[in-house]
């Protein structure tokens, strides 16, 4: 699609029109002085009261010939002042000097200065004299290239060696132009598809006027549906930080979604205008006329999602449509006796709807807003198709209780007698249940699975073909069934207070007190797993947490409570008798009694979630093309894989083209939506991400240059971090700790030694012994499955061509710092960092780092790495091979002489540290690592032992879930491929068990979540440091479950979970730098930060979104706050979608950051799934 701007004025005016902030006043810019301010903040500035009959002082400024006035804002109560969303500086000045001089004003923090201003170019009249005149000077005569002025701390003037005296008054920052609209990029103009335009601005616009759809005009010269201008139909919002200035203030991202009236139809012009909006100051926008030249057959989209890199031939293949417009769509709706319809919608509140019954209406549900279905007595069944409601035969007068749909659009009707309709399309068909007792409520879960429950505590369960009785546990009437998305976990509510749930594939009773003959009547669940129980006395019940009980909120009435619905963590409602309705507050935190709605009683209350792009169809098709022929390969239709998915906020849809295995270049088409992009199917589809994240080892290279041809020209630079015995010595001093250590061996503090070498552990520049332990795991277990893929010669680095595999030649890199660390006594130090975080280019740092404390869990873990060096090294370089193993075996022996852990509960930070501390509190799986990889090189009897001892001793034996912290997984591994013939058959069986069983586990969630992903995804509160987009983590289990099965079907899931790493995820971003068509630009990496390239080095794999982040430092908290992201993302069950929540700015570390165990992690999968891991 191409865009054309025309503007028909360029001017942008104040437009004082009485609608300000709040929609309610203008903003007359930040006040800084207003006659007010404190003493202690002003030096060389006295108040003045001469020409203020009431009261109100001036400024008095007297300079010197060493001192220059200065007004402190960050001092006593005031605070630094962010000038960044102002225009303009204003204030009064005059001077009774007959000479005045040249006076000057900049701002300043402590460390900063700004630009100087000379403020006889920006008084009014050019002149300074004893006559206030205004003076109005542009913000960006004070920016410097280093400062945007987001944190000004003084306003200082001028030194005066004559001592002249200047008067300044009102004071205050000011915005005179209105944002514009973003023409080009990114975040131009975009059609989402053919029915929802994006526009973007620069700056924040009021929330009514933007929603003001008058304010907007589309028209076609060639589609008469357009001929005459149309208003839309709505408008949604969003913005979302995107990163921060150098002095740490948000840059936000505003935009709009449009819904158009009438579809766009291919090759045909549309001209959009939008006029006449106001930001908080009043300034009102000039008419802009977009013109859009519409054809999603060539619209590059990335609502359309796919793995960036490619797939193999072989390969499964799937594709996602997908996308997310704010929030825009979605609404409520009600209804309740003789047909009375009530609707709600983010523009116009709860409206009366004319109703086509007037049978009383009993439920109500759908999954898009043209897909809502009412039923009721007698038989009812009415559906909204977006503009009418339709009646529709039910072939039954019975009444009709209960709807629902579930995530994949699966529609179930129950009534009376034990009624079950099935959907099919528009018609609903009676389905055998074997109960004649009354249904009173169903609800649809994840893959179609339904729960229905009735009169007399039946409750049924839909098995995929027939209806089937569940345990008996209450003889109360049940009325309501709700769950947890993704989840089988339910609750029931009843009569007389019962309250059942259902965990672990079992209903159970829940106790909960309640009034006498109290009879509970609805409830719900959220995402999390909150409930909510309303009943016939008005009573709202809460509980946020499985083991919590539940808590009587404020009784707000006593009228029976018959539905309730959430829309989402901000807004939540519940109906009654009589027109009851009750809302939860979306500022607030309680619940609310509305203004009754009407006369009649509500039955029922249903929302849809807002934010869904929704597909031009119901059952939409895509059409795979080949790029190069324009041949069609495939033409299928999509499938449904979560409407309205709480993770991603999208309606999500799947299309399998794994038939294809033909190489070339495609690409898929879904009418209304547009193109992908290109999709390659090749044998060397995945070389180039193997390549990279192993490369970026060798970037991650401490105590050496990268020099050309191994890195590329950009990211060259000098030595770092050396120890130089004719030179700098950086690496490293024992810190002043150690001899308050419990493993103090006589260390001297500030003495240095040699500890050059190995990676930096992360985007920072410390090295960590548990994250090399752990990376160095991956990278040997990668080996151990696939040898034949880790060659001389692929990953470009100095080592290559010496005939040794160069996966080990980078490993032997963090070995042979391992090495350096190693103490006489055989122990292990934990870390080698500075005092404090470092920031700059690594050569920069010019000080001693510091070697800190030994601990056992260290010692353990380099024990456990060094002796499978020593087995892998056997066959490359005996010698090398056998000083690891003599280095493994005498760390081993510190451990038996220091049989506890030390430190107890595991290493913490001495008080000036402020560096990452990775404490890992227990030892016994470092030690059980270090056992199992002596015995599987040596065959020793005790190392075995120990092993055996633990097992048999231990009835659990955990796996863990840190790949840096829990290493019972790598103990296991060691001893199942351990060769010696003593070893355990009941172990090594139980170990593979436990390993197939987990491989399992991320297949069935691979197959359950709508992103083919093994990630544990119903527990929302767990999303983060790359649970989902890291998914080459579950990649990795699959593949050890392969190396043991041989079963294909772990090989093909792993190639699978790729695809979510690789771009074929919500956000449509290949989280892996320098991969994909879109990738992050600014991760936590100082080299990529400090090294003025514009971007960063290739190859590191970020963490991605994240459900919340802790509000501990001021750029976690700016990037979540309501002012800045909407929808709100302060809480996790705000309804911002988690997995949208990834911002690409290097201060968020829980996204943007990444370890060397991710990167082992991706190089040791991408290496053994790709055909031919080499730089391409």
């Amino acid at each position: 699609m191409k865009f054309q701007t025309f503007l028909t004025s360029i001017a942008f005016f104040l437009l004082f029109s009485g609608i300000g902030l709040c929609d309610q006043t203008c903003r007359d810019g930040m006040p800084i002085f207003m006659g007010e301010f404190s003493p202690e903040c002003m030096k060389y500035i006295t108040f003045d009261y001469s020409e203020n009959s009431k009261g109100r002082p001036a400024l008095k400024l007297k300079p010197d010939t060493w001192h220059s006035p200065v007004l402190k804002l960050h001092c006593g109560p005031g605070t630094r002042k962010d000038f960044s969303p102002f225009s303009h500086l204003e204030f009064y000045f005059r001077s009774p000097e007959q000479n005045p001089g040249d006076p000057t004003i900049q701002l300043r923090t402590w460390n900063q200065k700004s630009k100087v201003a000379l403020i006889r170019d920006y008084i009014e009249g050019r002149v300074i004299d004893n006559t206030y005149r205004s003076v109005t000077i542009p913000l960006s005569e004070f920016m410097t290239d280093d400062w945007d002025l987001g944190n000004v701390e003084a306003i200082e003037w001028n030194l005066d060696s004559k001592k002249r005296i200047y008067y300044v008054d009102k004071i205050k920052l000011t915005q005179k132009a209105a944002p514009k609209i973003i023409i080009g990029g990114d975040w131009g103009p975009f059609a989402e598809n053919n029915k929802v335009i994006r526009l973007s601005f620069t700056g924040r616009l009021r929330e009514m006027s933007l929603r003001d759809v008058k304010r907007y005009t589309i028209s076609s010269p060639d589609d008469r549906a357009y001929r005459n201008p149309l208003n839309p139909l709505a408008v949604g919002l969003h913005y979302r930080v995107y990163g921060f200035s150098p002095s740490k203030s948000p840059y936000t991202r505003y935009s709009v979604f449009i819904e158009l009236p009438q579809r766009m139809k291919n090759d045909h012009t549309y001209i959009l205008r939008v006029t006449g909006l106001i930001d908080e100051f009043c300034n009102e926008t000039s008419a802009t006329d977009i013109t859009l030249n519409y054809n999603d057959e060539i619209l590059k989209t990335p609502n359309i999602k796919i793995n960036q890199e490619g797939y193999l031939p072989e390969a499964p293949k799937i594709g996602y449509v997908g996308g997310y417009v704010g929030d825009l769509g979605g609404g409520a709706w009600a209804a309740g006796r003789g047909g009375s319809i009530y609707r709600w919608s983010l523009g116009h509140g709860w409206e009366r709807v004319d109703s086509p019954t007037n049978k009383d209406l009993r439920s109500i549900a759908g999954f898009r807003e043209d897909n809502v279905w009412f039923v009721g007595n007698n038989g009812e069944i009415i559906k909204w198709n977006g503009t009418q409601f339709v009646k529709l035969d039910s072939q039954t007068t019975e009444d009709l209780h209960s709807i629902a749909f579930g995530p994949q659009g699966t529609g179930w009707v129950v009534g009376k007698n034990g009624l079950i309709l099935q959907q099919n399309g528009d018609f609903w068909q009676k389905t055998a249940s074997e109960v004649r007792e009354n249904l009173n409520s169903i609800w649809v879960g994840n893959n179609n699975s339904a729960w229905a429950v009735g009169d007399n505590g039946v409750i049924l369960k839909w098995n995929g073909s027939k209806w089937l009785k569940e345990q008996h546990i209450t003889s109360s009437n049940l009325n309501c069934v709700a769950g947890k998305p993704d989840s089988d976990e339910l609750w029931a509510v009843g009569n007389n207070g019962t309250v059942i749930t259902r965990i672990h594939g079992k209903w159970k009773e829940f106790p909960i007190i309640t009034s006498s003959g109290e009879n509970l009547t609805c409830v719900v669940v959220d995402p999390s797993g909150a409930v909510w129980i309303g009943s016939d006395r008005g009573v709202m019940r809460y509980k946020a947490v499985p083991s919590q009980d539940f808590e009587k909120l404020e009784n707000l009435c006593d009228r029976i409570l018959y539905g309730m619905t959430r829309q989402n963590g901000r807004r939540l409602w519940a109906v009654g008798a009589r027109g009851l309705l009750i809302s939860y507050a979306p500022e607030g935190e309680n619940w609310l009694l509305e203004k009754d709605l009407g006369p009649e009683d509500l039955l029922t209350v249903f929302s849809i979630p807002y934010g869904a792009l929704r597909l031009p169809e119901l059952t939409p098709q895509v059409t795979i093309r080949n790029i190069s022929t324009g041949q069609i390969s495939l033409k299928t239709q999509l499938k449904l894989e979560a409407s309205n998915w709480h993770l991603s906020g999208e309606d999500v849809y799947s299309f399998d083209f794994s038939s294809i295995k033909s190489s070339g270049f495609y690409e898929a088409y879904v009418p209304g939506i547009g193109v992908s992009w290109p999709i390659r199917i090749s044998d060397k589809a995945l070389d180039k991400a193997a390549y990279a994240t192993a490369h970026a080892f060798y970037y991650q290279r401490c105590g050496t240059p990268l020099v050309e041809p191994y890195a590329e020209k950009d990211f060259t630079r000098p030595i770092d971090h050396e120890y130089d015995t004719n030179g700098r010595k950086i690496d490293a001093a024992f810190y002043e700790s150690l001899p308050k250590s419990p493993l103090y061996n006589g260390e001297s503090p500030g003495e240095m030694i040699d500890a050059q070498g190995g990676w930096h552990d992360a985007g920072d520049y410390g090295k960590y012994m548990p994250t090399a332990a752990a990376a160095l795991w991956y990278l040997f277990t990668g080996y151990d499955i696939q040898p034949s893929k880790f060659l001389d010669g692929t990953w470009n680095i100095p080592e290559s061509g010496n005939g040794i595999p160069d996966l080990l030649d980078e490993a032997k890199w963090e070995l042979d710092w391992i090495t350096r660390i190693q103490a006489q006594d055989g122990g292990i130090y934990h870390k080698l960092t500075s005092e404090v975080w470092f920031h700059g280019m690594p050569q920069d740092e010019s000080s001693p780092r510091q070697i800190f404390d030994k601990t056992t869990h260290d010692t353990a873990s380099a024990a456990a790495v060094l002796a499978s060096a020593s087995r892998i090294w056997k066959n490359f370089d005996l010698k090398l091979s056998q000083n690891y193993l003599e280095r493994a075996q005498r760390a081993w022996s510190f451990l038996e002489k220091h049989p506890q852990p030390i430190p107890e509960g595991g290493f913490r930070n001495s008080p000036k540290n402020t560096t990452g501390e990775y404490r890992d509190r227990i030892d016994i799986d470092n030690r059980l690592w270090a056992a199992a990889e002596l015995y599987r090189a040596t065959g020793e009897k005790k190392y075995k032992d120990f092993f055996d001892s633990w097992w048999s001793e231990n009835k659990s034996h955990p796996w863990g879930w840190n790949n840096w912290q829990d290493f019972y997984r790598c103990a296991y591994w060691a001893y199942l491929n351990s060769d010696w013939a003593d070893t355990k058959r009941t172990i090594k069986d139980a170990i593979k068990k436990a390993l197939l069983d987990k491989a399992r586990t991320i297949m069935e969630f691979t197959r359950s979540n709508p992103y083919r992903n093994g990630a544990r995804l119903n527990v929302p509160q767990w999303i983060g440091w790359g649970t989902f987009t890291q998914s080459s983590e579950y990649s990795f289990v699959l593949l050890l479950a392969w190396s043991v099965t041989g079963e294909k079907r772990y090989y093909d899931m792993a190639l699978l979970n790729l695809d979510a790493q690789l771009g074929a995820n919500p956000l449509s971003m290949c989280f892996i730098t320098g991969l994909g068509y879109r990738s992050p630009k600014d991760p936590l990496h100082l080299p990529s930060i400090h090294d003025g390239v514009d971007r960063p080095i290739p190859g590191l794999p970020v963490f991605g979104p994240v459900a919340h982040l802790p509000n501990n430092q001021p750029y976690y908290i700016a990037s979540q706050q309501d002012s800045t992201s909407h929808p709100q993302s302060r809480d996790i069950m705000d309804p911002y979608p988690i997995l949208r929540r990834y911002i690409d700015a290097n201060q968020l570390v829980g996204m943007s950051e990444f370890t060397i165990v991710d990167i082992a992690v991706c190089a040791a999968t991408l290496n053994i799934l790709a055909q031919k891991p080499h730089n391409n």
